[in-house]
């Protein structure tokens, strides 16, 4: 779906969701099943808008000549954060029901 034809959807799901809205306090009125399709037209409305968000931040990457968007841009890599391991003597293993002054495994 290209931009104008995701506009003109959301336009139409919030005109849709509008007329729910005022259909929902009229006395009489089927709450439940007026509840239920106001569920199907915001979940719709939120996929739309998603997909109007990855759009951007996909054309935003491409001018920044990324070939799609850096989630993890502003965290360092796992090696800046840790320390170059050290070497340090191997020490015993005992068995977790033994002392240290008993023999070892």
């Amino acid at each position: 779906m290209n931009e104008s034809g995701r506009q003109a959807r959301i336009t139409k799901l919030q005109n849709h969701r509008h007329t729910l809205l005022q259909q929902r306090g009229m006395r009489g009125a089927p709450i439940a099943s007026i509840e239920m399709e106001l569920n199907v037209v915001r979940s719709e409305l939120q996929a739309l808008y998603e997909a109007g968000r990855l759009q951007l931040r996909t054309a935003d990457a491409q001018k920044r000549g990324k070939s799609r968007p850096d989630r993890l841009s502003g965290i360092p890599r796992l090696g800046a954060i840790l320390p170059e391991p050290q070497s340090r003597p191997l020490r015993r293993a005992y068995h977790p029901l033994s002392l240290p002054g008993d023999r070892t495994i």
